[in-house]
């Protein structure tokens, strides 16, 4: 799946932590984030399977959501006046 940037309203809604906006966020990284949550299991036929574990993946999630309000996004009108 090609990467889809966010919209510039979303994250400055997030920023102002609308619901909506932030599941946007979430489900943009969420690929990622079960990528970052696998874990080594042992199976009952002696193998070793990666799985999801899903409080590592929790606290991720927690984790951007906590750090997007903190986001420094630089105003539009500003980045266009600073333009050469």
């Amino acid at each position: 799946m090609p990467y889809s940037p966010l919209p510039y309203n979303t994250l400055q809604r997030a920023l102002s932590c609308d619901p909506a906006a932030l599941l946007q966020i979430v489900q943009l990284y969420n690929a990622y984030i079960n990528r970052l949550a696998k874990r080594p299991v042992l199976g009952s036929d002696g193998m070793i399977y990666l799985r999801t574990d899903e409080d590592m993946k929790q606290e991720l999630v927690l984790e951007l959501l906590t750090k997007i309000p903190r986001f420094q996004i630089p105003d539009i009108q500003d980045a266009k006046e600073k333009q050469p």
